[in-house]
């Protein structure tokens, strides 16, 4: 059976495809209309069967002038747009309009005022800075009248003392002044004031409104009072109780107010430790029987320097759990080294282990060498292979996925993938498969390839050739 192309296509008399139904290049068939259509990405052409006309179109500044089919095409068109003194447009049935912009009466590109009607020009038909000095004759605009806003008409003085000149005429030059009454009063001005009018008295700083100022601590000679001040005083006159921080602790610490200071003190708890005893210098004379317990001992005072050879016996002075001997068991766990004070125990697996029971293996299994599975294997879990060559010597391969997925780790788009088969012709291995060629992304069908596939297919490899394929190759409808 050959292969069978059927087009994207329509039953429905007038449908056109539009440019979201096909992609570019493709090509679309109307079975009723017999009219076929191409895209190009910007739209949609009938390229048999349909039927053209003119019609116009919005342009702006003018018109298109458009050659239309049956679909809406944005090619073939021809712009009519208007010169110095012709306006282009077009009306709202299609039909292209020129009109003459200029005053016959005068110079070309010009307009007259014969040619404006009253109120024509406003703010929306000038261009911006459309309009310049020459534009405008002389004495035109009267302010006020024709034009909107805030100006200064006239300037007049608002009360005595301010003279103005210059005002009320059209180009005026307005100056403005103060009179000579004015600018020679200076009654009141802090240049001419000898003294404050009022008493002040400021963060008690003082002021009598005349010439004196009153600093309080300050004597009549000018120095300050320093009566009662600590450092005139030869004692103090009351006792007190002192506070005495460190290793002493002061239990009754008191001043008598003369000249007497009274401590009373102990030794403070943990303050006798290593370091303020030389080694050797107590020993078990100078010690009550069970007079030394933990609280007497400051934390890491006992060392080992003071701790004599041999005199700790595990099981004896100590307490707690610990290894005195390690053994092991025959094909199973071997042990060595064990059984010596300062013992380095090995433990290890014998060359050939033996395992009478179920063997459960919660983390990883590395092995480094062949393994050998007399009776069924099953994995629960993902099961990872990383050789070269994965060989699979069975009738029937079962899988309850309906994908495969190949080059998992082809990230950089360098893989070409697909399947392939090798066959015998004439004594010759060839291969024959397809592959999505990593080159240019399309997917191929190939056969009589010599050379067998890696991570490539060799496409200038010898007898590489594209293979028949029969299918039937449907576009759909639109």
């Amino acid at each position: 059976m050959a292969s069978v192309i059927k087009l994207k296509r329509s039953s429905t008399s007038g449908s056109v495809p539009t440019t979201g139904d096909l992609q570019t290049g493709e090509v679309a068939v109307n079975l009723f209309d017999r009219k076929l259509y191409v895209s190009n990405g910007a739209g949609v052409t009938a390229i048999g069967g349909e039927d053209f006309r003119i019609t116009s179109q919005d342009a702006g500044e003018g018109a298109y002038v458009k050659l239309l089919g049956d679909t809406t095409s944005t090619s073939n068109t021809v712009l009519v747009r208007g010169g110095t003194g012709i306006t282009i447009g077009r009306d709202s049935n299609g039909s292209i309009s020129v009109t003459a912009t200029g005053d016959a009466e005068a110079g070309a590109g010009t307009v007259g005022t014969a040619s404006i009607q009253d109120a024509a020009v406003t703010a929306a038909k000038i261009a911006n800075q459309g309009l310049t000095a020459n534009t405008y004759a002389d004495n035109s605009i009267a302010l006020g009248t024709k034009t909107t806003g805030n100006y200064v008409a006239t300037v007049a003085a608002g009360g005595s003392g301010l003279s103005v000149s210059g005002s009320g005429s059209e180009t005026a030059s307005v100056t403005v002044s103060i009179d000579d009454n004015i600018a020679a009063n200076t009654s009141g001005n802090a240049g001419t004031a000898t003294t404050l009018a009022t008493a002040r008295t400021i963060g008690g700083v003082s002021f009598d409104g005349s010439a004196n100022i009153n600093l309080p601590g300050v004597n009549t000679t000018g120095n300050q009072d320093t009566s009662g001040n600590a450092g005139t005083a030869t004692a103090l006159e009351t006792a007190r109780n002192f506070t005495i921080a460190g290793d002493v602790t002061a239990s009754a610490q008191s001043f008598d107010g003369t000249g007497n200071i009274t401590l009373t003190t102990t030794l403070a708890a943990d303050s006798v430790d290593g370091s303020n005893i030389a080694d050797d210098s107590i020993d078990s004379e100078h010690y009550a029987a069970g007079s030394i317990d933990a609280e007497h001992i400051a934390s890491g005072a006992v060392t080992n320097a003071k701790i004599a050879s041999d005199a700790v016996t595990l099981g004896t002075q100590t307490t707690g759990n610990y290894v005195a001997t390690v053994s092991g068991t025959s094909n199973e766990i071997t042990v060595s080294g064990s059984g010596s004070e300062t013992a380095g125990v090995t433990i290890g697996l014998p060359d050939d282990v033996t395992i009478t029971a179920q063997l459960n293996v919660g983390e990883n299994l590395v092995v480094s060498g062949n393994t050998s599975v007399g009776g069924n294997l099953e994995v629960s879990g993902d099961l990872t292979v990383s050789g070269g060559t994965t060989y699979l010597s069975t009738s029937t391969i079962y899988t309850d996925d309906g994908m495969f997925k190949l080059a998992a780790n082809n990230a950089g788009d360098v893989t070409d993938t697909g399947i392939y088969g090798m066959y015998d012709d004439g004594g010759t291995d060839e291969y024959a498969g397809y592959f999505r060629d990593a080159t240019d992304g399309v997917f191929k069908f190939y056969t009589g390839l010599q050379v067998e596939p890696t991570s490539t297919v060799n496409v200038a490899g010898t007898g590489y050739a594209l293979a028949q394929v029969d299918a039937v190759i449907d576009g759909g409808s639109y």
